[in-house]
């Protein structure tokens, strides 16, 4: 599984509370992950998951041309998914964030993206907004709600494991 979006969108967060580790993060722009992290999380699963972070978009580099070295660096690993991690904005924000991404890839390729929406409690949204955003994704995107998960800083790593397990149900390469 690889984790992808924007520059303080929380994939470093993400990544260290799945991961039990702590690599440094930063929130704005200005990435504090350099190159990619690659951990091997076997828990009490009934299989292994590699999760990877990877550096954010933004700075001088373009998401094609991001998701473009991304996967070079990543040829020898099979991928089962992608995570899209993205901050939660106005909607029309993190909707242009999610299609810029989406632009980049093939149909086929689009339909195993899966999205974590970070800082939902920085935003003040309560059941009700994350429900909207949910909804708002699934009618944009045909994202299946399933495929969208609500983080906030306090976020339970069982919460997110039992989602990315989730996610991995129908497992395929990229």
């Amino acid at each position: 599984m690889l984790l992808l979006g924007n520059e303080g969108a929380g994939k470093t967060t993400t990544y260290n509370k799945l991961a039990r580790t702590h690599q440094d993060i930063s929130s704005g722009p200005g990435s504090c992950t350099p190159h990619l992290f690659h951990k091997l999380i076997t828990d009490d699963l009934m299989m292994p998951i590699r999760l990877i972070d990877s550096p954010g978009f933004g700075g001088r580099r373009d998401v094609s041309s991001h998701v473009a070295e991304t996967s070079a660096a990543l040829t020898p690993i099979d991928l089962s998914c992608l995570i899209y991690v993205v901050k939660a904005e106005r909607s029309g924000f993190m909707a242009n964030q999610i299609a810029n991404f989406l632009s980049v890839l093939s149909d086929e390729d689009a339909s195993f993206v899966r999205i974590i929406v970070t800082h939902t409690d920085t935003k003040g949204w309560g059941e009700n907004a994350k429900k909207k955003c949910k909804e708002d994704l699934e009618e944009d995107f045909e994202i299946d709600p399933k495929h969208i998960f609500m983080s906030h800083k306090d976020v339970k790593r069982e919460d997110l494991l039992k989602f990315v397990v989730a996610s991995l149900h129908d497992p395929r390469r990229f």
